[in-house]
Order: C-alpha cells, then structure tokens, then sequence
C-alpha cells in the first residue's frame, strides 16, 4: 500500500507541473513539501541494496555504502575498493573502482564477534553468519543448532537460527587456482591463494605474496606497494570460554541427559534412546545395540557436542599437573603460584601429586580447597645419559591422573615441572589448531641427528583428550613390552616411546618450552609458551613478570660486560 500511494503521488506531481507548465516557483515550494519526500522515497526505491549491481541505480540504499565500479556492466555497493582482483569476490575480474554517485549517508559497520547482530545482519570475521537466538538477541557465529543451547552463551537458552543477512565465507573458490602461492611473482595475478596475505611489489617487475611488508629488516629495497585486495583469512568463530552455567547443568556420563541436552566429557554427544533415557556417548548408531539388552535406539543428536572441554578460563581447556615434593623449594614455587594464581592455576583445572602424605595447600582465588593427591613411591635410578630414571614413579603418576578423572573434560593435559614457567593463554593459542586430534607434542630437536630427536623433554608434557584416552585404554600393553627397560629410562623417554608404541601421532611445537637444554628462550620472548628451570620463587616469579612485560629483560651478556 505504501509503494503504491508513493507511486501515485509522484504521477500527480508530474501531472500538476505539466498542467502549469512550470518547473519551480514560489507557491510549489511553500505549498508542496511532499514532493521531496516523494523524491527521496523514488530515489531509495531505485538505490541498490546489498549485493545488488549499482551500475545503473549509481547509488546504495545501505548507510555508509558507495557504488565503486567493477566492469562497464558491473558495480557494487561497498565501504572501500581496492583496485585488481578482489579474493572475497565471486569472480576473478579486476576493479576499476571507479566511484558511481554519491556515498550514502550513515555507516554500516558490521558487527563483530560477541555483538549483537539483530540491527546490523552482517559480521566482521570470515566465514560467520549472523544467526538469531530470540526476538532479541542475534550473533556471529561459525556453526548453530536450532533448538540447542549454545554452550558459550550467557544461559542455557535454545537459539533459533534463523540466519539474518549474508553469509561472510570469506575467499571465492577462484582464488586457490588462478593466485599466486608461495614466493611465485604475483605482479600479474596481484592476488594470493594463501588466506590473509596480500599481493606487495618490490619493485615494478617483482611483486611477492606476504602477511606485512617489510617482513625482515633486509628488505630495504622493497616500495611495498600493495596490488589487488588482501587474501581474506580463514576466519571463523573459535569457541570461547563456557557459559557459567554449563559446569552446573551439562551431563556427566552414565546419566540422562535429555533435560541438560550438553555434556560435560570431551568429545561427547547427548543421544537420545527413546523418550525415557537419553545419554552422552562419543557415536550412536539407530537400531538395535546388543550391549543393551538388544533395546532399539533412536540415536536422536540432543544439543551439542563437547569439542573444546570445559573451558571456564580459556578455550580450549586445558589440565595441568605437576609432581612436587612437600619438604623442599618445590613447595614455595607452588605456593607463590596459588597465591598469585599464576603457571598451572590458570588452567582451567589443575591437580597436584606428591609422594608425601595428603597435604593441605590452602584455597585458590576461586575458593577452591586444594590438596596433593598421593602418589605410591618408586625407585629413582641413573639412565645411561646421566639423568634420572624415574619412569616408574611417573607411570604411578599417570594412574593417578587416569583414575581422577578430570583430564575426560578437558581438550589438553599437561604434565608441567614444578619449576617450570608455563603460560596457558600461549599454550591455547598454540593448540587450539589441534583439538581433538589423537596427537602429543614433541617439543625438542636438539640433536636432530639422532634417531631418538625430534622428542618430548619432560619440563612441559603436552597431550590431547584423544592421546589420553588412547593411554588409558591401553598403558598396560606399554608396560607389558618394555618391561625391564623401564627402570633405565626417564619418565619422558618411556611417554614418547609408550604413545608411539600404541599409535599416537606426534605434532612438532619447539615453541612449547625455552630452556637451557633444548632450545634456550629468554622468559620475554612471545614465541615460547613456558620457561624452564626456575628454581626459586624470586626466579620463578621474575620469569613470569618478564613475560608478560611487567619487568624489562635484563641486557644481553655482551652488553652487560660493558656495564
């Protein structure tokens, strides 16, 4: 009704101005406001929206937009243009970027991750969606279940899902076949198949795909001029922390899960088997299951499932560990750890083992009463390289983490040295890549020559859900065939050799852990998630400091010798 009343009272102001055969006077404009509404109304119904081609319109209906050019046949409604090829683009055709009309008014910015999205209908981050949760409440997000909880949200409320606007997918399938890759000259495709890099010239025959320009200090010689747009990144809404509600409300295993419709156990599922019983299981197949007395299952997918562990400090969890002795430094570190809650304590559990009798080590910051765990002694020997022979103590360790119970909920466990500086947000950051992969973390190459490197050194001990309920299942078979051997060997040496022996794979992170038998790493360098050994508190804690740049670095060793 609207359109048409509009319609019409254009067709008869055309029809007055034809009748009085004037353009303008003095009585129209003082008699006649609804004329420009009437224009501003046809000149929105002609602008373009969204995607739409603006060639012909030469203008945007959406705040902040301007029509650039692409061809003689195309143009588009965008914030900014760069001119060449454009990855985020359908086609591989380059821009002129010619500007068409005027920008519109306002702005338009898209909402990023976290924000609401109802007004905006579009998101920042590749490969999002704006996806509704109520009459409310809408966000960017990678993935939505209707009628599930969203385990990062506020509450446990179901979405909709209703998708709002665009999807943002990011890079055009064009650009993996016809960009350059690697160190290739990009001057004349000016676009790069490799997500976030952008096309710079180094001189005018000579241009290289890369993430920033310069990238090194010798590179003087490049002008860095930027050709065609950047490479969007891989994008995509990497699960934060859980919801408070989750620890509370998800399901345990073994118990119905149909009202919670989440678990709390890594990898987890909640299936349904009929309208009585539901229950989280890693897979479910409809039918009969003999293990269940032959009941029929309908095996009905309830909520979603538990991919990045109970994550109620970062995402994705992590559970740390260390063995410690209660009569000795070991014992300060780890109480200046609690009270600052600083290393282990910020993951998001921890636990802590000692030979000594159960000790009471007082609350964290949280409230939570903290207590060792204790651990059946063992022999300590001389392994043939020097160092101490202490695997058996620690295969008693690991029957103690296995039987707790709280590495199921948990993405990675990290067995950590009491003197070792380790900063989770940096562990996260380097895993997060491999979650659920059935994989531990080989972290040192320091003799790469031998047929024993690359290997784990046992300061940071990094292993996945998977490599942790491969061990569970079957350390047994590790003890079996090493047995004799085990009491020359390291505790370190017998994990690296027990996980390839039952088949974990291996993943190379020589960021894990500077120290001073690897590969060194000064407590300010970014790259290295720990730092090892710290024997002291007033060490330990300097190291911790200079990491997260609260102290400066001391000068390097032939600067201090001029001091």
């Amino acid at each position: 009704m609207v359109a048409v009343s509009l319609i019409g009272l254009v067709m008869l102001g055309l029809a007055a101005r034809a009748i009085t055969g004037q353009h303008v006077t003095q009585t129209a404009r003082a008699g006649s406001q609804w004329d420009g509404v009437v224009g501003l109304a046809a000149k929105a119904n002609n602008c373009s929206w969204g995607l739409q081609n603006c060639n012909a319109s030469k203008c945007c209906n959406n705040p902040g937009m301007q029509c650039y050019e692409q061809t003689n046949w195309y143009a588009q409604c965008r914030e900014a243009c760069t001119q060449g090829p454009d990855p985020g683009h359908w086609d591989a055709l380059s821009w002129t970027c010619k500007e068409l009309g005027d920008r519109k008014e306002g702005s338009s910015k898209c909402s990023d991750l976290g924000e609401n999205c109802k007004e905006s209908q579009c998101c920042s981050v590749t490969n999002t969606q704006c996806f509704e949760k109520n009459a409310e409440w809408a966000m960017c997000k990678s993935e939505c279940t209707p009628g599930f909880p969203d385990m990062s949200d506020a509450d446990s409320e179901p979405w909709t899902c209703n998708p709002l606007g665009d999807w943002n997918k990011g890079a055009s399938d064009w650009v993996a076949q016809k960009c350059s890759t690697g160190s290739d000259d990009c001057t004349s495709t000016q676009c790069c198949a490799e997500p976030g890099k952008q096309c710079y010239q180094q001189q005018e025959f000579f241009s290289q795909c890369k993430f920033t320009c310069p990238e090194n200090e010798w590179e003087s010689d490049w002008s860095c001029t930027g050709l065609g747009a950047r490479t969007p990144d891989v994008g995509g809404a990497t699960p934060g922390k859980l919801g408070d509600w989750v620890k509370d409300t998800c399901a345990e295993d073994n118990v119905d899960c149909r009202t919670a419709k989440c678990c709390l156990n890594m990898n987890k599922q909640c299936y349904e088997k009929n309208k009585d019983w539901g229950v989280c299981l890693e897979s479910c197949s409809g039918g009969r299951h003999p293990e269940d007395n032959n009941a029929t299952w309908s095996c009905k997918e309830l909520g979603p499932r538990m991919t990045t562990g109970l994550a109620v400090k970062g995402s994705p969890s992590l559970f740390c560990w260390s063995l410690f002795m209660t009569t000795t430094y070991e014992n300060d570190i780890i109480h200046n750890q609690i009270d600052k809650e600083a290393g282990i304590f910020q993951c998001d559990d921890y636990a802590l083992l000692s030979t000594s009798p159960v000790t009471d080590m007082g609350k964290t910051k949280d409230g939570k009463q903290l207590k060792t765990i204790k651990i059946e002694k063992a022999e300590i020997t001389t392994t043939l390289d020097g160092t101490a022979g202490n695997a058996k103590l620690f295969i008693n360790c690991w029957t103690a983490i296995v039987e707790d119970g709280r590495w199921k909920q948990h993405a990675w466990t990290i067995k950590v040295d009491p003197d070792a500086v380790i900063i989770p947000s940096r562990v996260r950051d380097h895993m997060k890549s491999h979650i659920l992969e059935n994989v531990y973390v080989v972290n040192c190459n320091a003799f790469p020559d031998s047929p024993n490197f690359p290997m784990m050194y046992g300061s940071v001990e990094i292993y996945s859900y998977q490599a942790i309920a491969a061990y569970a299942r079957r350390s047994d078979e590790c003890i079996t065939d090493m047995g004799s051997m085990l009491s020359m060997w390291g505790e370190d040496y017998y994990m690296t050799h027990c996980l390839d022996h039952i088949g974990v794979g291996r993943i190379s992170d020589f960021g894990s852990v500077g120290d001073n038998v690897c590969s060194g790493g000064a407590c300010g360098d970014q790259f290295f998630s720990a730092f090892h050994p710290y024997k002291t508190v007033e060490l330990w804690q300097s190291c911790w400091d200079e990491a997260h740049g609260k102290t400066t670095p001391p000068p390097p060793v032939e600067q201090q010798q001029w001091m």
